[in-house]
């Protein structure tokens, strides 16, 4: 049985600019890729819809290869994940990833992370939706 119910937008971040101003560095991973991230923890009172949409750009080091990718956690789990590799490239390449995930009642923990090698100028995009 269908009923009406009424869903409103209850939270939304929206964050541009270079990775090191709008995310966390976290260190460089035992591969030698650099993580930043964005994390955040959602009380809801009644079952949410939680979107996540996350782009990475940069330039390549152009004498070998260079890599970026873009993650999403929500709880414990890796939602949404996508990458890229060139090689000899000095021109922006870019990646993204988009999740959409219903949150339980409670607290849940979720994360915006990106993470580069032999790369430069590395810039992010993100918006975080919560509709409940």
């Amino acid at each position: 049985m269908w009923r009406k119910v009424s869903l409103s937008l209850q939270g939304k971040e929206i964050q541009s600019g270079p990775v090191g101003l709008v995310m966390t560095y976290e260190g460089k991973e035992p591969s030698g890729l650099d993580r930043y991230c964005r994390r955040y923890s959602q009380t809801v009172d009644s079952t949410a819809l939680l979107t996540i949409n996350l782009q990475q750009a940069a330039f390549g080091n152009g004498s070998s290869y260079s890599y970026i990718d873009t993650m999403v956690y929500v709880g414990n789990r890796l939602s949404g994940v996508n990458f890229a590799t060139v090689e000899n490239f000095t021109q922006n390449f870019g990646v993204s990833a988009a999740i959409t995930e219903t949150l339980p009642v409670g607290t849940t923990d979720f994360a915006l992370c990106v993470r580069g090698s032999n790369i430069s100028g590395a810039t992010t995009n993100y918006s975080v939706g919560l509709v409940q």
